[in-house]
């Protein structure tokens, strides 16, 4: 699984999209699994970002300001966040109305 979020290096705009959409997932608690390997990546490169833009100066810091609270975030939900237990990875199944279950496969379930 791959997180692109540590390369990307020019657009602050998908930095912070795509640091939005690792906070939801982390939020939800919900496949966890693919963030959670790649925690010590993204711990480091946040407190990097972090530091580089508490350091900024006037107009620089306040159009930082969402990515920082965003990195902020996101290192509090890295810190608490628990991998997907064994149940997670368990194949949903679906209840038809003949009132038979149904993998996501479409075969009915045992």
């Amino acid at each position: 699984c791959a997180l692109p979020i540590y390369q990307i290096e020019g657009s602050q705009e998908l930095r912070e999209m795509a640091l939005s959409m690792v906070e939801q997932i982390l939020d939800q608690q919900k496949s966890v699994d693919c963030i959670v390997q790649h925690k010590n990546s993204l711990v480091a490169l946040g407190v990097r970002r972090i530091a580089a833009m508490r350091a900024l100066d006037g107009e620089e810091k306040v159009f930082a300001a969402m990515e920082l609270e965003s990195w902020e975030r996101l290192l509090v939900l890295l810190a608490r966040a628990i991998p997907d237990g064994p149940e997670a990875a368990a194949e949903p199944v679906f209840l038809l109305q003949d009132g038979k279950t149904y993998g996501s496969n479409g075969a009915l379930a045992q």
